[in-house]
């Protein structure tokens, strides 16, 4: 992360050096494990591989279709990942709250509340769309986060977090080195 560094750049990406990083144990995640133990951090970081890879699978397929993938099911929590355009992308969490917890995966949302669990989505989708990639795919100024109003009907709860290129171009998280 200095000027002789910069070329490297590209080399991280393309290698994916930094891959084997669980992300909520990088810093920049400080603030969602400290109150949390190993188990929960651990379950965590499942989820946010399980978001990462089916963005990445969906976007490496053909992308002129809408599509919709499902993460994680459990009686309590599903997660949706839907590919509205090229250029929006929106993670959906759906929370039954009758339902007991039974996947340790999910045990760290148990201690969050409905607007944290909001901000983490949030977090992860700007990990995967930019700053993992050091900002080279999706120019920043032109990405836009959004968090719809979180729903709670007859014990369900919907959570949603999305981000969109405000000019419509496609975003971008696959390295193609040249």
């Amino acid at each position: 992360m200095s000027y002789y560094g910069a070329n490297f750049i590209k080399y991280i990406n393309k290698y994916h050096i930094l891959k084997h990083l669980p992300a909520l144990e990088m810093l920049e995640f400080k603030e969602w494990w400290e109150p949390l133990n190993t188990v929960e951090r651990m379950g965590l970081n499942i989820v946010f591989d399980n978001v990462k890879t089916l963005i990445y699978d969906a976007f490496s397929n053909d992308l002129d279709k809408k599509k919709t993938v499902y993460a994680k099911n459990t009686p309590k929590y599903s997660i949706n990942i839907a590919i509205k355009q090229q250029y929006d992308v929106c993670i959906s969490l759906t929370i039954d709250t009758r339902k007991i917890n039974n996947s340790a995966e999910f045990m760290a949302f148990e201690k969050m509340t409905n607007k944290k669990i909001q901000q983490l989505f949030d977090c992860i989708i700007k990990e995967i769309f930019i700053f993992s990639n050091f900002n080279m795919f999706n120019v920043e100024e032109d990405l836009e986060t959004y968090s719809v109003p979180i729903i709670e009907k007859d014990k369900i709860v919907s959570i949603n977090s999305g981000i969109r290129n405000v000019k419509e171009k496609p975003l971008c998280i696959a390295y193609k080195f040249k």
